[in-house]
């Protein structure tokens, strides 16, 4: 029978290594309590990081309120998010973020270059201004013959001149406010819309016929009576503000010579200029009545007075006027250096379309003399 193996270890070898444990768990004890963080795992270390960058992104976000940000003044709210169509204030951002200026909000107001809500018509909630080309356009038609009348509106900046703002005759000016009777009636469902009615509208305004002129002013009274049909244009002036516009006659030479009141029709340069800046605004009637006379006038076939002091491809909408001893224009501009309302008026001037186109493009180069350098 074998014997059991001997155990080789002798009793001072035992003694030694259970020492030497020991001390190995009394050393990773005292390192445990003198170094914690050593103990810790990757999780944490990470959660350290991400407690870091919160720190930063906390750092960077913007203060609330009004901001420069890629290139555009936006809304900071409290949230740190960017305001988005809304209002904010007296200032109305879009849907990305940037404030409105020059331009019209969703709900029907226009904003000037400020930002702030520009509610003037014509000279009416402006102030006088561009000293500058006034006296220049002063200086240029002292030398021209006959009487002569300027209205020039810088619309962003609700800033007018005005020279001379006497009663011209209208000629085919009146066909303006013709046209914004008929589109009021329209609105109002006193007029039927027809494919007639249409076509008058487009000779009258784009092609500025007289025939559809008078016939027009008959539609607008329900019995075709040309008479009152003066009086319903004639009451839609005066709503309009246009106090120094009257109309009491048909235009010759014409197919329809309706009977008239006695008298003659007659304007302003500032009453047609308040007619054009509602049009701009979309505030003439209803944004849509406004929006269909934008685009008669934009498909003027007479531009050979304002739009030919222009720059060849500048946007005009124009309306002009004209007999044997009258000529004028009035027009919308949309130019680089902002947008303006024109309009010249002369009477007894004799050979006056040279002159027109002058002024035009004096008042042009001064909108747009830093914007061409």
């Amino acid at each position: 029978m074998d014997k059991p193996k001997r155990n080789n270890l002798l009793p001072s070898d035992t003694k030694i290594i259970v020492l030497g444990s020991l001390a190995v768990i009394l050393i990773v004890l005292v390192l445990s309590i003198l170094f914690p963080n050593a103990a810790k795992n990757g999780k944490e270390t990470t959660t350290e990081a991400t407690t870091q960058e919160t720190t930063v992104s906390q750092k960077e976000k913007l203060p609330m309120g009004w901001q420069e940000i890629d290139g555009a003044t936006r809304y900071v709210r409290a949230d740190g998010k960017i305001a988005k169509s809304q209002w904010v204030g007296d200032y109305y951002v879009g849907s990305t973020g940037a404030m409105y200026t020059c331009a019209i909000t969703p709900d029907g107001k226009y904003v000037g270059y400020d930002g702030l809500v520009n509610d003037s018509a014509g000279i009416t909630n402006s102030h006088s201004g561009l000293e500058s080309l006034k006296k220049e356009l002063e200086d240029t038609i002292s030398n021209y013959y006959g009487t002569w009348s300027v209205y020039v509106k810088d619309i962003g900046h609700n800033e007018y001149l005005l020279i001379n703002n006497e009663q011209h005759f209208s000629a085919s000016l009146i066909k303006l406010y013709c046209a914004g009777a008929a589109l009021e009636l329209i609105d109002e469902g006193k007029l039927e819309r027809t494919d007639n009615i249409d076509n008058l509208m487009y000779q009258m305004i784009s092609i500025s016929d007289n025939d559809a002129f008078n016939l027009m002013v008959r539609q607008c009274d329900e019995n075709h009576n040309a008479v009152n049909g003066c009086k319903v244009i004639q009451d839609f002036i005066d709503r309009q503000g246009c106090t120094d516009t009257t109309i009491t006659t048909m235009l010759v030479p014409t197919k329809y010579p309706f009977p008239s009141s006695p008298g003659r029709n007659y304007t302003t340069v500032a009453d047609c200029g308040k007619i054009l800046e509602k049009i701009y605004k979309k505030q003439l009637v209803s944004r849509k009545a406004s929006d269909e006379l934008l685009d008669l006038l934009l498909n003027q076939q007479h531009i050979n007075k304002i739009p030919a002091g222009l720059p060849e491809g500048t946007k005009c909408a124009n309306k002009t006027g004209d007999t044997d001893d009258t000529q004028h224009d009035a027009a919308i501009v949309y130019s680089p250096g902002g947008d303006y309302i024109i309009v010249v008026m002369s009477s007894n001037c004799g050979a006056a379309i040279p002159n027109i186109q002058n002024i035009s493009s004096i008042v042009y180069d001064y909108f747009n003399k830093t914007t061409s350098q």
